[in-house]
């Protein structure tokens, strides 16, 4: 967190998903200026995906040293504009300023968060990481069939070339890579207040491990 002057880092999270709902239609890309006519701004090609809208909640870990973190008491402003501007493959944007007075909450205690976590709607699940290891799609296939709270989705990036300099690109560095499939566990509210507190730091949380040959998604 460089605007507060510290060496703050949001290090693991977990996810709540609240509300989901399907948004129907077709979405148009963004313009840009990449392509064989760089000097034009043009339209990329209209991609056939699913969109939906989400209502959800993060818990963020946020590690560093003890007088680095006892300035954010005065700051969750400066902690709000932290936040990033995309996620799981979508954009993120904060609660509408008449719908919740106070959307950033610190936490010192993790009985003091998990008693706050305990009284989220049971209509909500929980999107936890899981260690399941697959071959390929019969391996999937095998798994979602016999476990009907998981399901598939994508996990990162595996790269297929060693990263080079490369005409166009938006970085310095570029490699063409392909996704790495994983399952995911949906979970109730009621199971993780049910299953207790130590068993939801030790389950729920995803971090990001970089590699030379992989950069995934993965329960910490």
């Amino acid at each position: 967190m460089e605007g507060l002057g510290t060496q703050l880092r949001l290090t693991s999270f977990s996810w709540f998903i609240r509300q989901y709902s399907s948004v129907s239609g077709k979405k148009l890309p963004e313009f840009g200026m990449q392509g064989a006519k760089e000097n034009q701004f043009r339209r990329a090609g209209i991609i056939d995906n699913r969109h939906c809208d989400l209502v959800f909640d993060l818990v963020i870990h946020i590690d560093g040293y003890e007088d680095d973190l006892a300035i954010l008491d005065n700051q969750t402003e400066m902690l709000k504009a932290s936040f990033p501007a995309n996620f799981a493959g979508g954009v993120m944007h904060p609660p509408e300023l008449d719908a919740v007075d106070a959307w950033c909450q610190l936490y010192q205690s993790e009985a003091e968060l998990f008693s706050t976590l305990k009284r989220l709607p049971m209509s909500g699940k929980w999107i936890m990481p899981t260690r399941y290891s697959m071959g390929n799609i019969s391996d999937l296939l095998f798994l979602l069939d016999k476990n009907s709270s998981l399901c598939p989705t994508m996990v990162g990036y595996l790269p297929l070339t060693e990263p080079v300099s490369r005409v166009g690109s938006l970085e310095p560095l570029h490699c063409y890579a392909e996704p790495a499939l994983g399952v995911v566990e949906c979970a109730s509210a009621i199971e993780i207040r049910l299953q207790g507190q130590i068993n939801y730091f030790k389950r729920a949380f995803w971090m990001l491990e970089a590699k030379e040959h992989s950069m995934l998604m993965k329960r910490i």
